[in-house]
Order: structure tokens, then C-alpha cells, then sequence
């Protein structure tokens, strides 16, 4: 007689591995990963008119349109300013939101950091111009809203990063000695620790998926072009997809500083 058993187990055996059901060691479960919450800010076209500034070796000033066939010269601050204005109303049209500046500053690297702030500050004519400071040799610096424009009272930020370079080449990062400008090793390591704790622990800019990795540059007025790039190239080689260099209260202590750095336009 046939004997079916053994097909029969065979069968029994196939369901219980399609059922997932073959008794085997206990397996730990994994824990579900958390949800993530993000702060989505409410997006809005800004219309720009883009300029450019240089200010060259001799320290002159230029203002020119990236759009149109337009260049001043030789200009002291307070008519780069009044010409920028001027310029921007021309270009507005009538019945429409107000053009907003955009301005991109080209420095030579002789010129001292004193002269740059300066320029930059008499950029920032309305509260969404927008200054991105160009660097001889690549590098990026973005520059924050001016203080006259801010009316809210700024919360501390535990995720803020900022680096003070003392009049002697000094580092510092949040109030802690890193090194100096003749040996950036402990800056660099230290922020590159940082970084990476943040990547492990999923620490994200508000309202991305990005993680947090703004870094702001504090330096004395007296400071060479020169100088500040080799901070800006050791922040970025440390992982910083986003450097800021504040040009307000120079000399003023770090932490009434701080809040005129919250806010990148």
C-alpha cells in the first residue's frame, strides 16, 4: 500500500515555512524607530534684483546689476547705499511687492575684515536682503538680517555653533579654548565630533532633514582677509555645510552677539 506520510509531512512542513511558523531560536525585536517631527516653515518666493559689490585691494568700492548693464564706482558707503536703494525702486514695478536685494560681495584678500563689515552692513537696506560674502579663493559666508529689523526677543539656541578669534589668533568655539590660527588641529577635531554625534542622533536644521551643521564665524575688526578664509576652509573641512560670518557689535562680548547671528536669510 502507498504510504502518504512522508509526502504529507513534507506538505506540513512546506506550510509552516510559508506561515513563518518553523519554531527557531527567539529572535529580538528590533525597536520601531520613532517618528520624526519636522517644523515645516510656511515657504515664500522672495523677488530679487542682484548685485554685486567689489571692493578692491585699495579699498574702493563698486556696485554693479548681474542683471542689466549698470556699474558705480569709487562709491563711500553711504552712497553704495543710497544707490542701491535708488536702483532697487527703479527696477520695483508698480502695483507689485517690492523687489528684494540680492547681493554678492567680492573681496580682495588684503582688505581687513573692518572695511568688509562695514560695506556689508550698509548692504542689508531691508529686512530680506539677502549678502552672501564671496571669498578669494572659493569659500562661502553667508551674513545675517541686521539687528534694526529684529523685534522679537530670540530664545536660546542649544544647536548654535560659534567661533571667536581673539585679537591674539586665539580660537575659541562656544566659549572654549580650540587652538589657535597657527594650529587648527583641536578646532577641527572637535567640531568633526560634533557633527558626527549630531548625524548619529538624527539632530536636523528646523524644517529640513538636513543635520545641523551652521557654524558662525566671530572675528577682530582688525583681522586680514587672508586669515579669516583659513578659518572658513578648516570649519568646512570639518563637515560645516553652512559658515556665517557675523559683522555686527565686533567687539561687543559673545553672547548679546549671538543674537544678531540667529537669523540667515
Amino acid at each position: 500500500m502507498f504510504d502518504k506520510r512522508p509526502y504529507l509531512t513534507c506538505i506540513f512542513c512546506l506550510v509552516l515555512v510559508l506561515a513563518g511558523s518553523v519554531p527557531s531560536e527567539a529572535q529580538p525585536k528590533k525597536p520601531a524607530r520613532p517618528a520624526i517631527k519636522v517644523e515645516i516653515e510656511e515657504f515664500r518666493t522672495i523677488e530679487r534684483l542682484h548685485f554685486r559689490v567689489t571692493i578692491d585691494a585699495d579699498k574702493a568700492i563698486s556696485l554693479s546689476s548681474v542683471a542689466a548693464e549698470f556699474e558705480k564706482r569709487d562709491l563711500d558707503l553711504p552712497t553704495l547705499q543710497k544707490t542701491l536703494r535708488d536702483n532697487l525702486q527703479l527696477q520695483s514695478k508698480p502695483g507689485k511687492p517690492p523687489l528684494e536685494p540680492g547681493v554678492n560681495v567680492t573681496v580682495d584678500p588684503s582688505v581687513d575684515v573692518a572695511t568688509l563689515a562695514g560695506v556689508v552692513r550698509s548692504l542689508r537696506i531691508t529686512k530680506n536682503t539677502n549678502v552672501i560674502v564671496d571669498l578669494p579663493d572659493g569659500e562661502i559666508l553667508e551674513i545675517s538680517q541686521s539687528p534694526e529689523f529684529k523685534v522679537e526677543e530670540l530664545r536660546p539656541n542649544p544647536l548654535f555653533l560659534v567661533i571667536n578669534v581673539d585679537s591674539e589668533g586665539r580660537l575659541t568655539l562656544n566659549n572654549e579654548p580650540q587652538g589657535a590660527l597657527s594650529n587648527f588641529a583641536p578646532l577641527r577635531n572637535r567640531l568633526k565630533d560634533i557633527f558626527k554625534r549630531r548625524e548619529v542622533n538624527g539632530v536636523f536644521r528646523r524644517g529640513t532633514y538636513d543635520v545641523e551643521k551652521t557654524v558662525w564665524l566671530k572675528v577682530p575688526p582688525e583681522l586680514m582677509l587672508v586669515d579669516l578664509q583659513k578659518v572658513a576652509s578648516e570649519v568646512r573641512q570639518a563637515g560645516s555645510d553652512r559658515i556665517g560670518l557675523q559683522v555686527d557689535d565686533l567687539s561687543s562680548p559673545t553672547v548679546p552677539a549671538r543674537k544678531s547671528m540667529v537669523s540667515i536669510n
